[in-house]
């Protein structure tokens, strides 16, 4: 068996529309309009799953970005009056430590619930932002195609040349409900059956790559994040 370990961070994902508005592909207008709140990667570098998931605050007002229980990110914050000077990572609180813990310069999401990030000058809040938490219900997989992602069943197959196909794969976390679910993880990859017959190529965190091998035959992909996994089937001919 084949482990292939990856974090995924949490860049465009947690980036609010509507009517917070924005004021960049990854930056949200703070909920007292005095600034914005940047969602930095986490991780290895590469940018989290590409969509994002919104739903209603608990009073059913704000859309705010739903995150994984386990969930790992950063933010930071720029008020419109401080000259485009970014706020430090000790300035930046969570109101329910319960919920999103501190973790040396990061946020992690602890459990489910809604909870404010707060913007702290001394003992005066600036601004804040609301996100969601959830837990991850299953892993939805697809392939990816030129761009085009299409999911794949759980246990279906998809045949591949020898030495010659291969494809890219996207793990993406999901609620119970079918929402995308941001935040850094690791995940991890693995093939049940003869390395001979396919291989991955670590891409990072939800991405991977799988190439045919030189043999033809029948392998099993499986990826685990959160305590969930899903798997497929790859067959190899000549």
């Amino acid at each position: 068996m084949n482990r292939y370990m990856g974090r995924v961070g949490a860049t465009a994902v947690l980036a609010v529309w509507g009517t917070l508005g924005c004021t960049s592909a990854n930056t949200t207008s703070g909920e007292l309009n005095q600034g914005g709140f940047s969602y930095a990667t986490v991780g290895d570098g590469r940018s989290d799953v590409a969509s994002r998931t919104l739903t209603n605050d608990y009073g059913g007002n704000n859309p705010v970005p739903v995150l994984a229980v386990g969930g790992q990110f950063n933010v930071r914050f720029v008020p419109k009056s401080g000259g485009g000077s970014e706020w430090g990572s000790d300035q930046i609180i969570p109101a329910a430590p319960g919920l999103l813990a501190r973790e040396g310069a990061n946020l992690v999401a602890k459990r489910p619930g809604q909870s404010a990030i707060l913007a702290n000058d001394g003992s005066v809040v600036r601004d804040f932002v609301h996100v969601q938490v959830k837990l991850v219900d299953r892993v939805q997989l697809s392939r990816v195609d030129a761009g085009v992602e299409t999911v794949l069943g759980d246990s279906e197959t998809i045949t591949l040349l020898a030495g010659q196909s291969s494809v890219d794969l996207a793990a993406l976390p999901m609620s119970s409900v079918g929402e995308i679910l941001a935040g850094s993880m690791p995940y991890a990859w693995s093939i049940e059956g003869d390395p001979d017959i396919v291989t991955l190529t670590s891409k990072g965190g939800y991405q991977n790559g799988l190439s045919a091998g030189t043999k033809a035959g029948k392998v099993t992909v499986v990826v685990r994040v959160a305590g969930q996994s899903s798997s497929f089937h790859v067959e190899v001919s000549q």
